[in-house]
């Protein structure tokens, strides 16, 4: 899935200090140029674990001038992954991808897209994808990394701080990371747009390509627009994912973005008649746990995945509103939020929320500084007047309105000069591009992007109706879409498959296996000490043992037959209705025992395999696909009646001896123990 942003970095909403500065000089011939070199040389890039280097892909440094204006002067050093397209002749014209923040690392999340731990992508059908960290993130020289943030965060996650102390000790943190950054002879006044889009123009001449295609995210799609003006003779054609134009303040807009995401996602629930019978009243249901939990506070159990280390995070209802605006960005979660919001009411706990709050609270691969850089230089022109704070709840208000006096103070701090107003113009281009938008997307809603057609003489838009944030790389139905556009850029691409889906299949009882011990298995098998459910794991141990002990009648009654007819002597002759039932109660266990490896031994597998989907219905349980699986504990509950009533009549009957009696009574036992096992799973009746 793509990394999430911060809010605390989105949510800039007051105007800064400095005066503005002529735009750099047009791109020219220039000292740039691209080394190969390992992948280990970048600082936190490993490379794809189902990949191979020198393969799949290259690695490189790009070595551009610091201020384009000065070609002469300092430089930095960009670095490049270049991933192999799967068709051994690709387009001579590749896809430059440019991620999102700013402050994103392109390379942390689009190698991770491209190469998924299953199956193949099908972005690297026809064209090579050259991917660069951007001045300023992950992997480049110098990385304008923010570590206290990570340290404050920390520090304070188990603490209850009002939004306005947490806004001082997040304006004191940035603080010390700009003196940090600054001691180390860092130039912040050269990490903006503008400069950011001359590197791509930079790498496109170093790496040899008369033309390239951009795909840009959020903040990579007003980067691409700067490129599509700064410099459009090198590009052939542009994918617009999630828009940012420039004449649009997004953070300006944030209330308003935010108030309408919430009403698209309760709408979209409430719209759909499984959704609404599960999870009845869910805007009220949501409003009135914020104003419970800030109240109350709730204390949810998370850990840091980078370190191990745990905490008890304080989840008041601010922080709530805020997190369920980082996971509208999310395709992959949606399905699951509603389910999140009831749980946290009836539990005070939630799944979801334990894992996906580590990745915003604890993003170490975010250059915080980069973000300060380029947002008060370009986005910092408003005031909090501009807010549209009437037209929204006041839970939403209240995180939006608080941090007025925060951006001026912190943009005051960063000192950077203001680009000319000039930036912000719409951008003019005839350069064939395809505009996606989100229709749950909580930052850069479907205006935006239709916003930014408008001056986009030859732009298709494309509205993903079950979408976040970053729908383009959210399945193979929008990756058909966009590879159609590149294919054939000047014509409407096929946008069927997108209408074929127009909602949101809410995880309910009747779209999943609702089964909510499976991401405790999952946890409990990947062997993490702290994640371990030992109640989970022992019921399941127990369960196999009793499955294995009820397979052995299939070995033990055809060696038991065997030694009968080959012993010596005749025997009474048995009624023929005494031995069918005999043979009938042996054939009821051995089926039993069948059935219940099967099931034990396929809900563990389903399980793992759930857990390399994208979608992370792991968290709630089992996909549709296992319905039949579970459909095997109640023939078993079935079964096992059967099994006592023989049990109960094979004392009646001399036939079967006091050893086969004994035995039967003892698979029996196995056979109900094996069901008291499954019931604390939940995994003997899950149907609706």
């Amino acid at each position: 899935m793509l990394r999430l942003f911060r809010l605390s970095l989105l949510v800039m909403l007051l105007a800064a200090n400095g005066s503005p500065r002529a735009l750099a000089a047009p791109l020219g011939q220039s000292s740039s140029d691209y080394v190969t070199a390992p992948c280990a040389s970048f600082a936190d890039f490993t490379g794809p674990a189902t990949a191979t280097e020198g393969v799949d892909y290259e690695c490189g440094w790009l070595t551009v001038p610091e201020e384009y204006a000065n070609p002469n002067g300092p430089t930095l050093r960009l670095a490049v992954v270049i991933v192999k397209s799967t068709d051994p002749n690709p387009a001579p014209d590749p896809l430059v991808m440019l991620q999102g923040g700013p402050g994103g690392s392109s390379i942390d999340v689009f190698t991770t897209v491209l190469f998924p731990v299953t199956g193949r992508s099908p972005l690297r059908r026809n064209r090579d994808l050259v991917i660069f960290d951007q001045r300023g993130t992950l992997n480049s020289e110098p990385a304008l990394m923010c570590g206290e943030i990570t340290d404050l965060t920390i520090d304070t996650i188990e603490q209850r701080l009002s939004l306005e102390e947490g806004e001082r000790l997040a304006l004191a943190a940035y603080r010390e990371c700009r003196e940090r950054l600054q001691a180390e002879g860092v130039n912040l006044a050269a990490f903006d747009s503008v400069e950011n889009a001359n590197d791509i123009e930079a790498l496109r001449v170093a790496l040899g390509y008369e033309q390239i295609n951009l795909y840009g995210v959020s903040y990579g799609t007003l980067l691409a627009l700067h490129a599509m003006r700064q410099n459009p003779a090198g590009l052939r054609a542009v994918v617009l994912d999630s828009v940012a134009p420039p004449d649009i303040n997004f953070a300006a807009e944030v209330p308003r973005s935010m108030q309408r995401a919430f009403d698209e996602f309760f709408g979209a629930c409430a719209a759909e008649a499984e959704c609404n019978r599960t999870y009845p009243d869910l805007a009220n249901v949501f409003y009135q746990l914020v104003e419970k939990l800030n109240a109350e506070p709730a204390r949810i159990r998370i850990a840091d995945n980078d370190t191990g280390d745990r905490y008890t995070a304080v989840l008041d209802g601010d922080t709530l509103v805020n997190l369920l605006f980082q996971f509208l960005y999310s395709s992959e979660a949606l399905p699951g939020l509603p389910k999140m919001i009831y749980e946290l009411r009836d539990t005070g706990d939630s799944v979801l929320l334990r894992v996906f709050w580590p990745f915003i609270a604890f993003d170490r691969t975010f250059a915080g500084g980069m973000y300060n850089t380029t947002f008060c230089a370009e986005d910092a022109d408003f005031t909090a007047a501009d807010l549209p704070l009437a037209a929204v709840r006041p839970e939403i208000a209240r995180v939006t309105d608080s941090s007025a006096d925060y951006i001026a103070e912190l943009c005051a701090d960063w000192a950077v000069p203001a680009l000319p107003n000039s930036i912000d113009d719409p951008v003019v281009s005839d350069i064939p591009a395809l505009i996606i938008n989100g229709r749950f997307d909580p930052i850069t809603p479907p205006a935006f992007g239709e916003a930014a057609a408008r001056t986009l003489s030859n732009s298709f838009v494309v509205t993903l109706p079950t979408a976040g944030h970053g729908g383009a790389l959210s399945g193979d139905c929008p990756a058909d879409v966009m590879y159609a556009f590149l294919d054939n850029p000047r014509s409407q691409p096929d946008t069927s498959c997108v209408t074929a889906k127009p909602n949101v299949e809410f995880y309910t009882p009747r779209t999943m296996v609702m089964t909510p011990v499976a991401w405790a298995v999952l946890q409990s098998l990947n062997g993490a000490p702290e994640e371990v459910d030992w109640r989970a794991l022992g019921l399941i141990a127990l369960a196999v043992v009793c499955a294995l002990f009820l397979l052995t009648p299939l070995l033990v009654y055809p060696i038991s037959f065997l030694i009968r007819a080959m012993s010596k002597g005749d025997r009474p002759a048995q009624p023929v209705r005494a031995r069918l039932g005999r043979w009938a109660a042996r054939a009821v266990v051995m089926l039993a025992g069948v059935l219940s490896v099967t099931f034990i031994f396929g809900a563990v597998a389903v399980i793992i395999a759930s857990s390399l989907r994208p979608d992370f219905i792991v968290l709630f349980g089992l996909p549709p696909e296992a319905m039949p699986l579970f459909a095997l504990p109640p023939i078993l509950i079935g079964l096992a009646v059967v099994m006592v009533i023989c049990a109960a009549l094979s004392w009646r009957d001399a036939g079967w001896g006091v050893p086969g009696r004994l035995y039967f009574a003892a698979l029996t036992m196995a056979a109900i123990v094996y069901l008291i096992a499954l019931a604390p799973l939940g995994w003997l009746w899950v149907f609706a």
